[in-house]
């Protein structure tokens, strides 16, 4: 089974090599315009003129590898800023919670596979004996600890609809 680092560290890769084949088309695509463009148009200059096409296709090289690092810098920061937002009004509801702490048992465990924009996601039910039931999204050392059908007292925290998973320590025989 694929952990989650090695998901991540995979999608990453992947991302990046797409980004490298998209900028190595648009890179060839711009050098064979600029040449049929002096092929069709001026013919007689263009042997005449190869050392001036060279410095041209250098100079569109740099353009072009200039507005691509400035559009990279640019959806870093943004993905980064909202990434910084997001985790800011979470850590608000989280701080504002108000702690658990009930005797429940293990109902399911269930994996999410992952999708374009989400990593893994580990979900567990758990039952209470007062006839409540709550899920929690938990990591993969907490889901990988916890068994199906197993009692203890489950520590979490609640704000309003939002619950965070704290701990849970099973009763063992």
């Amino acid at each position: 089974m694929i952990t989650q680092t090695e998901y991540k560290r995979t999608r990453r890769k992947h991302q990046a090599q797409f980004c490298y084949v998209i900028f190595m088309c648009a890179l060839l695509i711009g050098v064979f315009a600029i040449w049929l463009i002096q092929v069709l148009f001026f013919p007689e200059g263009f042997l005449a003129s190869f050392a001036s096409n060279i410095r041209e296709v250098a100079i569109g090289i740099l353009i072009i590898s200039i507005i691509g690092a400035i559009g990279v810098t640019v959806w870093a920061v943004s993905a980064s800023l909202a990434k910084m937002a997001n985790y800011k009004e979470e850590a608000a509801i989280y701080f504002n919670a108000v702690e658990h702490k009930n005797h429940a048992y293990v109902m399911s465990k269930m994996i999410q596979p992952p999708s374009d924009t989400e990593d893994i996601i580990y979900h567990v039910t758990f039952d209470f004996f007062d006839g409540q039931r709550k899920s929690f999204t938990v990591d993969a050392s907490q889901y990988n600890s916890l068994m199906e059908k197993e009692a203890g007292v489950l520590v979490y925290k609640q704000n309003g609809t939002h619950l965070f998973f704290g701990d849970f320590h099973p009763k063992r025989q």
